[in-house]
């Protein structure tokens, strides 16, 4: 355990950690992305793709790409291990009607914004951030994975 700042701040989004190593911060986030109508990929808008529930909650539904990841880093999180050992959460496993309620789910999502409802990209980013400037000093795709919509 770590030595909490008194008073500390919770911002709407919740607790969290950045790393930082020296002089730089690393930052881990990811996008979602689907085919337009030309068939590219572009970025879903997370606020109208999860109405009504808060964006907010994002980082956390692609923690395991919204249930589609069995093994996911999540699930091997200390935080998570302490969680279940309290029973605050669990790692019950999908059923199949899970896995098309969400599907179908998504996919009416992605039709609202006018998109292609057959596939879904998640992409992971790792960003460094000097904290001296401000400025972005790296940008990188740590990995992307494409999961198909259509049952």
């Amino acid at each position: 355990m770590g030595i909490e700042p008194y008073p500390a701040v919770l911002l709407p989004s919740g607790a969290g950690s950045i790393k930082k190593t020296g002089d730089q911060i690393v930052f881990n986030y990811k996008k979602l992305f689907a085919l337009d109508n030309k068939g590219e990929w572009t970025k879903i808008d997370p606020s109208r793709l999860l109405y009504p529930i808060p964006v907010q909650y994002l980082p956390n539904l692609t923690s395991n790409n919204f249930g589609f990841d069995v093994d996911s880093p999540r699930v091997k999180s200390k935080t998570f291990r302490f969680l279940k050992m309290f029973h605050l959460t669990s790692e019950r496993p999908k059923s199949e009607e899970d896995i098309r309620e969400a599907k179908k789910w998504l996919k009416e999502k992605l039709i609202s914004q006018h998109l292609n409802p057959s596939r879904i990209k998640f992409a992971s980013y790792t960003q460094i951030i000097s904290t001296r400037t401000g400025a972005v000093v790296e940008n990188n795709i740590k990995n992307e994975k494409i999961v198909s919509l259509d049952e």
